[in-house]
Parts: C-alpha cells; structure tokens; sequence
C-alpha cells in the first residue's frame, strides 16, 4: 500500500488532491475561498453538520407538501388565550401598584398622625392627598381608618384597582400601618 503523492494538478474545472486514504483521490470544484457564514461549522467555511442538514431537509418537505393547515388552526386557537393572559398580566401588575400605593398611603396617614399635633383627621388627609397625586384613577373607592390608643396608632386604607377586563375579578385590598404614638418622656 502506497500513498499518494502530495501533490495537486489541475483536472478540467476541478483540483485534484490526495486523501488519507490509499488510493481514494477526491475532485473539488474550484470556486474560490469560502466564506463563514450562518450553518458554516468552524467559521473557515467548514461542511454543515449532519442534523442541520438533516432538519433542513424536513422542514422543507413540510412546506413542500402544504400542511400549514395545522398551523392556521393552532393560531386560531391560542391567539384569544395568548391575549387573555396579555390583558391578564398588565391587570395583575395593575393592582400590584394599586396595592402599593395603598400601602404609600397609609405610611403618609401614619406620619400625619404620629406628629406632635396629629389627628386622626390629619391622617385621612394626608393619605387622601397621596392617593391623589400618586394613584389617581388606579385606586377606586378608596377609604381610610385611623385606629388610636395611647401608645399605638394603626392606619389602614383600602381599595380596590381599575379593572380594564371586566370579567376577571379583582380582589379588594387592604394595607394597614402601625406604629408607636410621638410623645414627650423625661426618662
């Protein structure tokens, strides 16, 4: 078993080169460099992989034979559900800020009405105010209660969210803070 030689000639369009395999010599056309592209292993302008090829092929026949049928109808079917969650999500992140801003409110009515000459008036004012400048037209029906003992004041406003889809319904919230009454101790 010889090898052949390392030599190449030209042969028509073709160049002749030597393989690894004795007496196996293979014809490549001439078509000057290659370049990388997409599907190319190895960036240099290597051969496609198998199952690339082997995809390729498939999804050709596919659109060959005309069976997008299948596809029209799945597109029918999940594209009211795909907009059901759409509306779903953007209402759901909707009562979340509704929800926070409650609980924004609340902390305001706190500090109204933990001040020297707070009042449980000052905390329904203060906390409708922040309502108004933060949340208008996403915390409906808003109502705030000022619950105060000598040492402790609690503050709860609730609501509840616009509803841009009617037919999910929407929890009503409540947020709800404590804390200790200011007062003036010699200790």
């Amino acid at each position: 078993m010889s090898r052949s030689p390392r030599s190449s000639a030209p042969v028509g369009r073709g160049v002749q080169r030597p393989s690894t395999h004795d007496g196996d010599q293979r014809l490549l056309v001439a078509r000057g460099p290659r370049r990388p592209g997409p599907g190319w292993a190895g960036g240099a302008g290597g051969p496609r992989s198998r199952g690339e090829g082997l995809l390729r092929s498939r999804l050709r026949a596919l659109v060959a034979d005309g069976d997008d049928r299948g596809s029209a109808v799945q597109a029918a079917v999940l594209f009211p559900f795909l907009i059901i969650v759409t509306f779903a999500i953007i209402q759901g992140g909707i009562w979340f800020y509704a929800r926070s801003a409650a609980l924004n409110a609340a902390e305001e009515g706190l500090q109204a009405a933990r001040a020297e000459n707070g009042s449980s008036a000052a905390a329904v004012a203060a906390s409708s105010s922040f309502l108004r400048r933060a949340a208008s037209g996403t915390v409906v029906r808003p109502a705030t209660e000022v619950n105060a003992s000598p040492l402790t004041i609690s503050v709860t406003v609730s609501g509840e969210s616009t509803a841009i889809v009617d037919f999910l319904p929407l929890p009503r919230f409540s947020q709800t803070v404590t804390g200790a009454t200011e007062r003036f101790t010699t200790n």
